[in-house]
């Protein structure tokens, strides 16, 4: 009778305590898993603290997760932010000279009057996302009046950045991708952006002297008013162009393809342009003083009023091109051909080599052929 009693007081105690057990492990567990950290990336602009405190207090962050992270004016020189997330980071005035910033991604990132000097961008992602702003504009990546002289930024992807008045005097962009990009008013004198592509770039009135820009294509890119005095252009596409009032003095532009760019006004004494395509490129007005045009061709191409005393014009294509009121005084004529060119007040007479039977050939010459 006892242990029937017992019993009857037992068993319903065991019951309910295993009833609740499922209900408090679900708790505990519940609670466990909010106590985790969540996984950084779940928010767009959602940096870890975590991480945004472990860079500012070590300068050491790989591969963080730093999108929209605020540092702006931190002091980050010689910071290791190799392959980090910096994602519309707001780093405007921060200093990042010397920083090792290879394959970063700071698209939609403000680099603003940031110091960027010596640092590492090799393989970056600055490029401007496709979203539109509240004006309608695109969202660029932007790098106003930022330091980067000296920087490396071998095949970095700028396409559409917005690098209006940096610095990125002796920068190496070796490869780079700056479509599109703003760089009206910028410093790239002796840069080196061997292969950079530049289409659609707005570089106006940019300082561009003695910048390497071999191979480049700068295809209907905006370079009026620019400063290419003594810079390498060889072989670069300059397709469309607009170089209106620059100064191409002494600029080596030999091989380099300029067919229908605009070159009014542009002052390009004594620079070469041996072999170089000017077909239907406008050169009107322009300073052409001991400009090497040897085997260049302008057919079609528009030179009224140009200065082209002393020129080395030999073996150059003038087929149908506009030469009227040109000053050739002492250019070299030798083995050109102006067949159906406008030579009306030219004097050609007054130039080296003046022959027309071989000037005005009654067969069509072929001017070369550019790859471009």
């Amino acid at each position: 009778m006892k242990l029937k009693n017992l019993t009857a007081l037992v068993l319903p105690g065991l019951l309910c305590l295993a009833c609740s057990l499922p209900e408090e492990r679900s708790l505990a567990e519940g609670h466990k898993k909010s106590a985790l950290p969540e996984r950084p990336g779940t928010s767009r602009y959602s940096p870890d603290s975590i991480q945004v405190k472990q860079l500012l207090e070590t300068k050491q962050c790989q591969g963080c997760h730093l999108s929209g992270a605020d540092l702006s004016g931190a002091n980050l020189q010689g910071a290791n932010v190799y392959g980090a997330d910096l994602r519309g980071a707001k780093l405007d005035q921060a200093n990042l000279k010397g920083a090792n910033l290879i394959q970063a991604d700071l698209r939609e990132a403000n680099l603003s009057q940031t110091n960027l000097q010596q640092a590492n961008l090799t393989g970056a992602q600055l490029s401007w996302q496709h979203q539109q702003s509240g004006s309608g504009e695109p969202i660029r990546t932007n790098l106003q009046r930022a330091n980067l002289s000296g920087a490396t930024l071998v095949t970095a992807y700028l396409s559409g950045a917005d690098l209006t008045g940096a610095n990125l005097q002796g920068a190496y962009l070796h490869g780079a991708n700056l479509t599109g990009a703003i760089l009206s008013k910028v410093d790239l004198g002796k840069a080196d952006l061997l292969g950079v592509k530049l289409n659609g770039a707005d570089l106006s009135g940019a300082d561009l002297r003695r910048a390497n820009f071999a191979l480049a294509s700068l295809l209907k890119a905006n370079l009026s008013g620019a400063n290419l005095q003594k810079a390498y252009l060889h072989a670069a596409a300059l397709n469309e162009a607009d170089l209106n009032q620059a100064n191409l003095n002494q600029t080596d532009l030999s091989a380099a393809d300029l067919s229908g760019a605009n070159l009014s006004r542009v002052n390009l004494s004594g620079a070469n342009l041996k072999r170089a395509s000017l077909a239907k490129a406008n050169l009107s007005g322009g300073i052409l003083h001991r400009i090497i045009l040897q085997g260049a061709d302008l057919s079609e191409a528009n030179l009224t009023g140009a200065d082209l005393r002393q020129a080395d014009l030999r073996q150059a294509y003038f087929n149908g091109a506009d030469l009227n009121q040109v000053n050739l005084d002492r250019a070299d004529l030798r083995g050109a051909k102006l067949s159906g060119a406008n030579l009306d007040g030219a004097k050609p007479e007054s130039a080296v080599g003046y022959n027309q039977p071989l000037l005005f050939p009654t067969a069509q010459a072929s001017p070369p052929q550019h790859s471009h």
